[in-house]
C-alpha cells in the first residue's frame, strides 16, 4: 500500500502527541477540576499544554450524535455522578488515572489515525487490526497484542487536549480526540469493503474508531459535510472558492505545518531517535527552501534544487564554493524561504534554529550533537557561515560549541543544512517506509477508485454518464481519474452501486453493431 511522506498536522496536535509518547507519567501532580455542569476533570498542565480526562466517561459522551444513540446509557451515568460525594468522585478519579495509559505506544497510534482521518477525509474510520498493530510494534508483537491494543484505544477515548492558554471552560465537545474505538472482531460489522484501507488485501479484522472534534485542531475548520455523527472533510488548498477556508490560508497563519511522517511512524525497530532528534529533523523539514511555483500550478512549490555544490553568501548576494558538498550533485537546502530565502537562521536568537526545534538557549552543545546524529543518519550536510565567508562543517561547529570563545564565534553563525535532492526516498528506506509509489494491483488502494474506471469500461458506461448519475460536474470525475484527489468514500461506494445495478441492459459489442445495421436496413 501506498503511503504518503510528508503529511499537514496542527502545530499543537503534534507537540501533544510528543508530549503523550514521552512522559511515563502523564497525570503525576495533576490538578482536580469541576466544570459548569458539575462533572469532574483531572487536569495536567506541561509546557504550553493541557491535558485532561472525563469522569464522565468515554468521549462519545460529548458527541451530540451518539449520547442521542446511547440516551439511556449516558442518563444512567449522570445519575450516578449525582449520587457520589465529593470524596466518592475523587476517588474515581485516582482510580481513572491509575489504570488509564499513554506511552510510545499510544503516540504511534495517533500519528496512525491522523494519517487515516486525512487519507480517507472522513471522521469514521474501519482500519485493519494488522495495520494497527504493525504501526505500533513493527514485524514483531507481543503476545497479548489486540488487548494492549484495545487498552490503548480505550484510554484515549477518555482524553481531551488543550492549549494551555485556553479557557478550561471548553472542556467537552470540541476537546475530545476520540469518541470510540470498537473491535469488530466476531461482530456483524466485521465484513471488509471500500472504505477500509486493506481492501482486497490479506484477510484481516477491523477496529472502528471514531475521532472527536478536537482531534484534528485547525483541520477541523474543513467539515465539508456532518450529518449521522459522520464528519466528512474537503481539504481545499487553492483556494478556487474565496470564502471557503483555504490550506494556504491556514498555513499562513503558522498553526499548520508539515510533518515527515516515516520518522513517527516508521518501522520501530528504525526509529529510535529520541523526542528531541525527531522534533529537530521535524524543524528542519519546515524550513525547507523552496523553488518557484510552475505558473498555473495551485499546489506547493517544490524543493529549490542546488544543480552543485555552490551556496550563497553570508548576505545572499553572491556565491560561495562549498568544499563540504560534493561536486556535481543536485542538493536541497533546508533553510528557509521569504526574507531569508536559502540563507539559513542564526543559532541561539529569538527566531533561530534553536527556538525553532525546542530547544532551551542554553542548550546549544547538545543541539550540535542531535544534528550530527542526525547527519550520520540521514546524510545531512550542516554548514556554518561566517561573515567573513569562511565555511564550517558540522565537526567544527561541535568543537566550537565546547569553549567560551567558540560559542562566542557561533553567535554570528547562520546554519544551513543541505542534503542530496533524493532525499524523500532515501529519508523513507531509512525508516522502513512503503515506497510512495504502489507496487501492487492499483485495486489495493481503495481510494484511488481504480476498480471504478475499470467496472467503468467493463459495463461499457461513460465518464459523464457516472458524473451525471453521482450528480457532478464530469470535470471533477477527470481530477479523480487523474488522481488530483481521492474519491471520497460516499461517493465511491455510490458510484460502485450504480456501475453494479447498470449492468442490466447492456448488449454485448456484437449485439449493439446488429442492432445499428437493423435500424439502417429499417431506414432503406
Amino acid at each position: 500500500m501506498s503511503r504518503a511522506t510528508f503529511i499537514l498536522i496542527d502545530r499543537d496536535r503534534a507537540e501533544q502527541f510528543r508530549l503523550l509518547g514521552s512522559v511515563g507519567q502523564l497525570f503525576h501532580g495533576h490538578d482536580v477540576h469541576q466544570d459548569a455542569e458539575g462533572l469532574p476533570w483531572v487536569v495536567r498542565s506541561l509546557e504550553n499544554h493541557a491535558f485532561a480526562l472525563s469522569g464522565l466517561g468515554e468521549g462519545w459522551m460529548f458527541d451530540a450524535f451518539t449520547r442521542s444513540a446511547w440516551s439511556a446509557v449516558y442518563t444512567r451515568r449522570r445519575q450516578e455522578l449525582a449520587g457520589l460525594t465529593a470524596a466518592q468522585q475523587l476517588t474515581q478519579l485516582q482510580q481513572l488515572v491509575a489504570r488509564w495509559r499513554c506511552g510510545r505506544l499510544s503516540e504511534r497510534l495517533l500519528w496512525l489515525l491522523h494519517e487515516q482521518v486525512l487519507a480517507a477525509r472522513r471522521s469514521v474510520l474501519k482500519l485493519p487490526d494488522s495495520l494497527l498493530a504493525s504501526a505500533v510494534w513493527g514485524a514483531r508483537r507481543p503476545r497479548h497484542w489486540r488487548s494492549e491494543l484495545q487498552s490503548c484505544l480505550q484510554s484515549l477515548t477518555r482524553l481531551h487536549v488543550l492549549t494551555r492558554h485556553a479557557d478550561a471552560a471548553v472542556w467537552g465537545t470540541q476537546t475530545a480526540l476520540l469518541t470510540t474505538a470498537v473491535d469488530l472482531r466476531r461482530q456483524p460489522d466485521d465484513c471488509c469493503t471500500a472504505d477500509c484501507p486493506g481492501y482486497l488485501g490479506p484477510p484481516h479484522h477491523h477496529y472502528q474508531v471514531n475521532v472527536g472534534r478536537g482531534f484534528l485542531g485547525v483541520l477541523e475548520a474543513f467539515v465539508e459535510n456532518d450529518r449521522d455523527g459522520v464528519r466528512t472533510y474537503d481539504f481545499d488548498r487553492s483556494g478556487r472558492r474565496r470564502q471557503a477556508v483555504t490550506l494556504r490560508r491556514v498555513g499562513r497563519s503558522g498553526q499548520l505545518i508539515s510533518c515527515f511522517l516515516p520518522v513517527e511512524l516508521g518501522e520501530p525497530a528504525r526509529t529510535s531517535w529520541t523526542v528531541q532528534q525527531r522534533r529537530l529533523l521535524q524543524a528542519l523539514v519546515r524550513e525547507t527552501t523552496r523553488g518557484r511555483r510552475p505558473a498555473g500550478h495551485g499546489g506547493r512549490a517544490e524543493a529549490e534544487v542546488l544543480p552543485d555544490n555552490c551556496v550563497p553568501d553570508f548576505n545572499g548576494r553572491g556565491k560561495l564554493v562549498c568544499p563540504f558538498l560534493p561536486a556535481g550533485r543536485a542538493h536541497v537546502g533546508f533553510n528557509g524561504n521569504k526574507k531569508r530565502h536559502g540563507l539559513g537562521y542564526y543559532l541561539c536568537t529569538s527566531g533561530g534554529w534553536l527556538a525553532k526545534a525546542g530547544y532551551e538557549p542554553g542548550r546549544l552543545t547538545e543541539f550540535l550533537a542531535d544534528l550530527q546524529q542526525l547527519q550520520t543518519d540521514f546524510g545531512l550536510a550542516p554548514i556554518g557561515v561566517l561573515p567573513s565567508g569562511s565555511l564550517l562543517d558540522g565537526r567544527q561547529l561541535a568543537d566550537l560549541s565546547l569553549s567560551g570563545p567558540g560559542r562566542g564565534t557561533l553567535r554570528q553563525v547562520q546554519l544551513r543544512v543541505y542534503t542530496a535532492a533524493d532525499y524523500r526516498e532515501r529519508w523513507a528506506e531509512r525508516c522502513g517506509w512503503p515506497p510512495t509509489e504502489a507496487t501492487t494491483e492499483p485495486k489495493t488502494s481503495p481510494t484511488s477508485g481504480a476498480h471504478v474506471w475499470r467496472l467503468l469500461q467493463e459495463r461499457r458506461r461513460t465518464q459523464r454518464e457516472l458524473a451525471l448519475a453521482l450528480g457532478k460536474h464530469p470535470s471533477w470525475l477527470s481530477k479523480l481519474r487523474q488522481g488530483v484527489r481521492p474519491w471520497p468514500i460516499a461517493l465511491l461506494q455510490q458510484a460502485e452501486a450504480w456501475l453494479t445495478t447498470s449492468a442490466a441492459g447492456i448488449a454485448a459489442p456484437a449485439d449493439r453493431a446488429r442492432t445499428v445495421d437493423q435500424k439502417s436496413a429499417d431506414a432503406g
